[in-house]
C-alpha cells in the first residue's frame, strides 16, 4: 500500500500475534471517502422521491385507461400516460442500482481505509524494523518478524564448555549468563 507511515506500533524485540497491528499509514483521504461513501449509500431521499413518482406514474396510467374506456380522452393522452409510467419505473430501476453501486463503493472504501493498519501475519518476534514515522512507503517491508516456533541455535563456545551442551538442549538466559559470569571470574 502506498503511504506515509502515521505510527509503528512494535520495536525491535517485541512479540507480536497474528492480525495484531504493527503500523498504521495516514489515512485521512481514506477516512473521508468513507463518510462520503455512507453517506451516498445510506441516503433515501432519492429511491424514496423515485418510489413515489412510479406510483404516481402508475395512478395516472389507471385514471387514465378508465377514462379512455369512457371514451373521455384520446389514445394520445393514454400512451402519454403509460410512457410517463414506464420511465418512472425506469427512473426507480436506475436510482436502485445507483445505490447499489454506492454500497459497493463503500465497501471499497472501507477496504481501502483497512489497508491503512499492517497486521502481524503470523505469531513472532519483531527482528528488524525498516522505517520510521512520517516516512513514505509502497513496496518495501515495514519490519522483518521472526517465527518463533522452532528454533535453531549455534553456540561458539570454549572448549572446556563443549560438554555442557547437548543436541535438544534447552537453554536459558540464566544459563548463558551464569557460564558468561564463571567464565569472568
Amino acid at each position: 500500500v502506498l503511504g506515509v507511515v502515521k505510527k509503528i506500533l512494535v520495536e525491535r524485540g517485541d512479540e507480536v500475534i497474528k492480525g495484531q497491528t504493527i503500523a498504521e499509514l495516514e489515512s485521512k483521504v481514506d477516512e473521508y471517502t468513507v463518510e462520503l461513501a455512507r453517506a451516498r449509500a445510506n441516503d433515501e431521499s432519492t429511491i424514496q422521491s423515485a418510489i413515489a413518482a412510479a406510483e404516481h406514474a402508475k395512478r395516472e396510467l389507471h385514471r387514465a385507461k378508465l377514462m379512455y374506456t369512457q371514451k373521455l380522452v384520446t389514445q394520445q393522452f393514454l400512451d402519454k400516460a403509460a410512457t410517463e409510467s414506464k420511465v418512472a419505473d425506469s427512473s426507480l430501476s436506475q436510482v436502485r442500482n445507483q445505490q447499489a453501486q454506492a454500497r459497493k463503493e463503500l465497501k471499497l472504501a472501507q477496504s481501502r481505509l483497512g489497508r491503512s493498519q499492517i497486521n502481524s501475519p503470523f505469531d513472532g518476534i519483531i527482528t528488524e524494523r525498516y522505517v520510521s514515522v512520517g516516512q513514505r512507503v509502497h513496496t518495501q517491508p515495514l519490519v522483518k518478524i521472526a517465527k518463533m516456533a522452532t528454533v535453531r541455535v549455534e553456540i561458539i563456545a570454549p572448549a572446556e564448555q563443549f560438554t555442557q551442551f547437548h543436541i535438544d538442549h534447552t537453554l536459558t538466559n540464566t544459563h548463558l549468563i551464569q557460564n558468561q559470569e564463571s567464565r569472568e571470574t
